[in-house]
């Protein structure tokens, strides 16, 4: 017996382990492909950094990082970072800790169930999609106070006081409001009747943590620049307005925290562990002022399982759910232990089957070949900077460059505020360098932070010398060495005969060609004549094909955001021109037929096509002086 609970705890820890290098695995080829969507592993990576260097800013969120979540974690991970500084070591770092809350899952499981149970909750914790989920989304300290809260909650059980603080306290190290879950535990602890400093010494330091962090030292460092107040403006706007509207509309307050988009969360949360936790409530004690801040907040990503808000619930669902397992064995009813022991079996598998889990996984780790000539001159650009070049920079270049002392997220610079803020965002006058993927979908999509005057925030951009030096498909580079020979954007000197058509879409094209760099050359240079139409922003999706080859599919954006269709003067003829690479050389296959559909921004239903025949020349200087 015992070679098998040794064998089964040895499967355990080598199951976590495969965990931990398979994820960390797609975590590295995602940071490699510049898969990061998102600024939360460039502001942890540059707020590291930045502490091995002595100091705590962080110029991404433009204030102290203390000042945004009090990640003191971060301190004792930064001896550690120094020798490995890149946002890989946070990203292995993550994957390891996550995998290993299973065997923290384990070793609580056996304390009330046999091996086999507590090897199954060990597997349905290595393949819940919420876990994994958050696990690929960049990386956050209160991640793996997902873990340590795991271990805190196994040392309860043993009744380890020692060790039990110990975990407790690193938990509360990873985010402020852990310190409201420690505060919990004492409560908790009343509930079992343990003795005076299980219950007033959890329970005093969670309050006083948190009541400090959240009410003095993050207020002095913010300087009043990020509002998570603003998450609950639908209640007030001052901390009292907020509690006396939550009592004064108590249905107001059901329904803002009983919504369809919460109740999903809750079910997507539940449902993978066949809501065994709510066999045994008492264990989900200490997650409840978590759970009403999650229910009561406005912002619709906290209410998601694609990020890392269920960092704080997967610790206390799994152990309340092995405990509504054990009470579920303890009724000795054959149909109900055999429908626990099924849904404990089936409920974690289909859940992982039905999650689209593996499309979220294949896509952070494919690389089509279209993409593969966008890598490299994404990554030469990377390289093309020096450590101490200040940048501005859309999200997925962030992680890349974030260990340097001064970097930048294009989208405070494009909206002019800082985040969850009503304080304007000076664009830095001091840049070097600004990197823009006009495609990013979370700064120029309507979802997210696009805006139809935006743009004009760009444009100070040339005031400061920055002019674009390079471009390719969706991606330009602004320095203060310009490109010779190269315009993206211009408006034609002549006057041009204003379009007296009827079209949906917002523009027309006149004209267009495409220059090849040498005879053999795979990358091409497409210019268009466009004339603006309505007042109307525009996006523009172009398709160039070859016979019945296609070969070349993108979305291009004219004027690059910073000289947007809607800036365009009415009547007049603009040149725009892109970069673009094809499969293989196209010079001898004859002219190509170049489809250019223009869309309104936002509409689906309007569209118009533009189709012409363009012969592949020679970029000579003759055949600038033609154009």
């Amino acid at each position: 017996m015992r070679t098998y609970s040794s064998n089964a705890s040895i499967s355990v820890y080598f199951a976590a382990l495969a965990y931990a290098s398979i994820v960390s695995a797609i975590c590295i080829q995602k940071h490699l492909s510049f898969g990061y969507g998102d600024f939360d592993l460039a502001i942890h990576t540059q707020s590291i950094w930045n502490i091995t260097h002595w100091s705590m800013d962080c110029s991404i969120l433009g204030i102290p990082f203390l000042g945004n979540h009090m990640v003191l974690i971060l301190y004792l991970l930064a001896p550690f970072f120094a020798t490995f500084p890149s946002p890989v070591f946070l990203l292995i770092l993550q994957s390891l800790v996550l995998g290993a809350g299973a065997i923290g899952i384990y070793k609580a499981a056996r304390l009330d169930l046999s091996i086999r149970a507590a090897m199954l909750f060990a597997g349905a914790y290595l393949i819940y999609p919420p876990l994994i989920l958050m696990n690929l989304y960049e990386f956050h300290p209160v991640a793996l106070a997902s873990t340590f809260l795991i271990f805190a909650i196994l040392e309860f059980r043993r009744m380890n006081f020692a060790r039990y603080m110990t975990w407790l306290i690193l938990a509360m190290l990873c985010q402020e409001n852990i310190a409201l879950i420690v505060a919990g535990f004492g409560v908790l602890a009343a509930t079992y009747r343990r003795n005076a400093r299980w219950i007033y010494i959890p329970l005093a330091l969670g309050i006083v943590y948190f009541s400090v962090t959240v009410c003095f030292i993050m207020p002095a460092l913010n300087r009043g620049v990020i509002s998570f107040l603003s998450l609950y403006s639908s209640f007030g706007s001052t901390p009292a307005e907020v509690i006396t509207a939550m009592a004064n509309r108590p249905f107001h307050t059901l329904a803002v925290m009983l919504s369809g988009q919460k109740l999903l969360f809750l079910s997507s949360l539940l449902i993978p562990i066949a809501f065994l936790c709510l066999f045994a409530p008492r264990t989900l004690i200490p997650l409840l002022p978590i759970l009403a801040q999650r229910l009561l907040s406005g912002r619709e990503s906290e209410n998601t399982v694609m990020f890392h808000y269920q960092a704080e619930f997967i610790p206390f669902i799994f152990l309340a759910s092995i405990s509504g397992f054990k009470r579920i064995l303890s009724f000795q009813n054959k149909y109900a232990t055999l429908s626990a022991r099924t849904a404990l079996v089936s409920a974690p598998l289909i859940a992982l089957l039905s999650s689209g889990l593996s499309g979220h996984m294949l896509n952070a780790i494919q690389t089509n070949r279209d993409d593969t000539r966008m890598l490299e001159y994404k990554r030469e650009t990377v390289k093309s900077l020096t450590p101490s070049a200040k940048i501005a920079c859309t999200f997925d270049f962030l992680p890349m460059l974030a260990c340097r002392k001064e970097i930048h997220s294009l989208h405070h610079i494009y909206t002019g505020y800082h985040t969850l803020s009503s304080i304007p965002y000076p664009c830095p006058t001091n840049l070097d360098a600004v990197i823009m993927d006009t495609t990013d979908r979370l700064t120029f999509s309507k979802s997210g932070f696009w805006a139809p005057l935006n743009y004009t925030n760009l444009q100070v951009f040339p005031t400061f010398g920055l002019q674009a030096s390079k471009t390719y498909g969706s991606l330009t580079l602004l320095t203060k060495e310009t490109s010779p020979g190269f315009q993206y954007f211009s408006i034609m000197p002549e006057q041009a005969d204003a379009y007296s058509g009827e079209t949906p879409a917002t523009g027309i094209i006149k004209t267009a060609q495409i220059k090849a760099k040498d005879p053999q050359s795979c990358v091409l240079e497409l210019t268009w004549y466009n004339q603006r139409v309505y007042n109307c922003d525009m996006d523009m999706q172009v398709i160039i094909t070859s016979a019945s080859d296609r070969l070349y599919k993108g979305v291009l954006s004219p004027g690059q955001r910073i000289n947007p269709p809607q800036s365009w003067p009415a009547g007049r003829l603009i040149r725009t021109a892109h970069v673009i690479s094809f499969p293989d050389s196209v010079t001898n296959c004859g002219p190509l037929q170049v489809d250019i559909i223009l869309k309104p921004y936002g509409v689906c239903s309007y569209a118009t096509k533009y189709s012409f025949v363009c012969p592949v020349i020679a970029d000579t200087p003759n055949s600038r002086e033609q154009e």
